[in-house]
């Protein structure tokens, strides 16, 4: 018997990934691994400044440069 309880979501969850800025959540991101590097999907929730893109895009930067890896940010 199969619990629906313990299934996965279906729908993408801002809180599984958080997209945090000053201590607000304001969407989420998603991480892929590919050929070419790392890609980085933003999914904010409202039209994000040029500084928090900035500063998200440098957060991403950061990240990539930790794992040794280029880097791609989309933002959706």
């Amino acid at each position: 018997m199969s619990d629906r309880r313990l299934r996965p979501p279906t729908t993408p969850d801002v809180f599984s990934a958080p997209l945090v800025l000053d201590g607000l959540v304001i969407g989420g991101w998603k991480r892929s691994v590919t050929s070419r590097g790392l890609t980085v999907a933003l999914t904010p929730a409202t039209p994000m400044t040029s500084t928090a893109r900035r500063a998200v895009r440098d957060a991403a930067a950061r990240y990539a440069a930790f794992l040794g890896s280029d880097i791609e940010c989309l933002e959706a």
